[in-house]
């Protein structure tokens, strides 16, 4: 099983840094790979310029600003995405624990009605 975080995010500023640790802790407690994926719609703010240098695990897709819709983008994330557990958070909303994300697929995961 792989769970795919993807995060939209344009101009995210110095909190970009902040919700890559966080999800990244989240992700170091799961018994699963995991993936992350960042799809940028042409931030002017260099606020993911960090990624490709410092995290190049992520993958960072640039999409045009006009290429940007919230469902379109979403679903150019889930065509990317490797996982079976796709994980959409919104650049400015941060897990509150390190548990958050593994809160949030655990019914998924333990429900036998869903098969992976």
């Amino acid at each position: 099983m792989i769970i795919s975080v993807i995060i939209p995010v344009y101009n995210a500023g110095e909190n970009l840094r902040v919700l890559i640790d966080k999800i990244e802790q989240n992700l170091i407690n799961l018994e699963f790979q995991s993936e992350i994926i960042i799809i940028d719609s042409q931030s002017t703010d260099g606020s993911t310029d960090f990624i490709t240098i410092e995290k190049p695990e992520i993958n960072l897709i640039n999409i045009k600003n006009d290429d940007f819709n919230h469902g379109g983008t979403r679903n150019l994330g889930a065509d990317i995405a490797e996982g079976n557990i796709l994980v959409y958070i919104t650049q400015d909303a941060l897990p509150y624990d390190d548990s958050s994300i593994k809160n949030l697929i655990e019914p998924i995961i333990v429900d036998e009605r869903i098969d992976f």
